[in-house]
């Protein structure tokens, strides 16, 4: 490490990946790191690390913003942050090329070192998503379906229990873990919070799940089916519904099916897996049928001897069964671990190791108190999954921040001591949500009686 500038190490992404590698960076590296030998550079849209563990709570009042929100500068204060777009990576060169947000200036940036960590976005391959639908993995996205839902219930309740009860029909498109999550802890939601309301009290919301298979919970069939019966009764009884098709489009009036039907609904939420980000420079790296960059036993990307990569975006082998690691939480944060260990070892001369984890398992919430969960192939239901769930979720989270963690334990306290949810509409008032149909953020017709109500995109896209 005697050289005249610095080890430059760009990581790519504010998620799971990169806070890891850097945590493991900074504990190896901290010497050089703070005496200016190292240098840390994070690339990232986002001003925040989103923790996505609390995806469902977040969305239904459960728990505040600011728990599953962690300023960057806050969970990585030795490195860099820029704010910004990945535009280009030269290979060769090895620079990155980054679009500013504040204002628009492209800036290449050098680098000894690149890790490659930028994750995925929703899957929006149905017809007119973007337009009509929501997401909930982006953060736009995210805050975009958390808003409408609030809205949607406040005005159902100005509304005659007829109107109300066409604006209170929600669908979720995937049957996987995320998509179970989604609409089962929505229908607790919708039950729970239109309690507030005495003209929604009479009214009996509908629920959708669309699945494009004729079984939910792919990721757990032939192996756990004691949870996928678990999850199938406790859908059933929140009311969920279960319609097997192919999302095609969604358009105003609801989801359309491949073979035609029209699922009157005035909210359709996708949970369809995900997408790759495609970044200019790195057409001619390997990639696997999910469009993932193909890495190595020891996390470099193949055919590169200073990239690294792990994630959603990347796909690292099994280190036990041989096959693609699964997209999920857990695994980019033990590759990012891993590969912030290889590059500090590479650094201080040393020869870095394969990747290896066994493991842990799956977990999905299904409501308060009730969960599924497979750890180390052992099936667990109801309670003790539902707070083996919460006591791991809680773990990581701390170990990415204290303070968000401190914010979400200060967020089930209110639950479980009052009973009540983060209020609804952000403190606006159910008459705030029919102006807000009037300035024309939600669709006018979605006020018709005689029509079935339409979806309410706060945005323009």
């Amino acid at each position: 490490m005697q050289q005249k500038h610095p080890i430059h190490i760009v990581l790519l992404g504010g998620g799971y990946v990169s806070v890891f590698a850097y945590k493991q960076l900074v504990r190896r590296l901290r010497k050089e790191v703070r005496g200016g030998a190292v240098k840390l550079t994070v690339v990232c849209p986002l001003e925040h690390h989103i923790y996505h563990g609390w995806t469902s709570e977040v969305l239904t009042g459960i728990l505040p913003v600011s728990a599953q929100e962690s300023a960057l500068r806050e969970v990585m204060p030795l490195a860099e942050i820029w704010r910004g777009v990945v535009e280009a990576i030269d290979l060769v060169q090895q620079r990155v090329s980054v679009r500013l947000l504040h204002n628009g200036s492209v800036h290449a940036i050098a680098y000894d070192h690149l890790v490659i960590g930028t994750g995925s976005v929703d899957n929006d391959t149905p017809k007119e998503a973007r337009t009509f639908g929501y997401q909930v993995k982006c953060r736009a996205s995210f805050q975009h379906t958390r808003r409408a839902l609030h809205h949607q219930i406040a005005l159902a309740a100005t509304h005659s229990p007829q109107t109300a009860q066409r604006l209170l029909r929600f669908a979720v498109a995937g049957s996987g873990l995320t998509g179970v999550e989604l609409v089962a802890n929505l229908a607790e939601y919708v039950y729970e919070v239109k309690k507030q309301f005495p003209a929604l009290r009479e009214v009996q919301p509908t629920f959708y799940l669309i699945s494009s298979s004729e079984r939910i919970l792919p990721e757990l069939q032939g192996k756990f089916e004691s949870l996928i019966r678990y999850t199938e009764r406790t859908l059933g009884q929140y009311g969920v519904r279960m319609v097997y098709g192919r999302l095609k489009e969604i358009v105003p009036e609801g989801g359309v099916l491949s073979d035609g039907t029209l699922l009157e609904s005035s909210v359709v939420i996708t949970a369809l897996g995900q997408r790759r980000i495609p970044i200019a420079g790195t057409e001619d790296l390997q990639r696997d049928k999910y469009g993932r960059i193909v890495l190595d036993r020891k996390l470099r990307v193949k055919g590169q001897l200073s990239v690294w990569g792990g994630g959603d975006a990347c796909s690292a082998t099994h280190p036990v069964y041989g096959t693609p690691c699964i997209s999920n939480a857990l695994w980019a944060i033990k590759q990012g671990e891993h590969l912030g260990r290889n590059v500090a070892r590479v650094i201080q001369g040393k020869r870095a190791w394969a990747f290896w984890y066994p493991g842990l398992g799956q977990a999905a919430s299904l409501g308060i108190g009730k969960g599924i969960v497979e750890i180390y192939k052992i099936p667990l239901t109801g309670v003790t999954a539902w707070l083996m769930r919460w006591f791991f979720f809680h773990y990581f989270l701390w170990k990415i921040s204290p303070r968000s963690a401190k914010e979400s334990l200060k967020g089930w306290y209110r639950l479980f001591s009052s009973g009540k949810r983060m209020p609804i509409l952000d403190n606006t008032s159910a008459v705030e949500a029919q102006d807000y149909c009037e300035e024309g953020k939600i669709q006018p017709h979605a006020l018709e009686a005689e029509r079935s109500p339409a979806p309410a995109p706060l945005l323009t896209r």
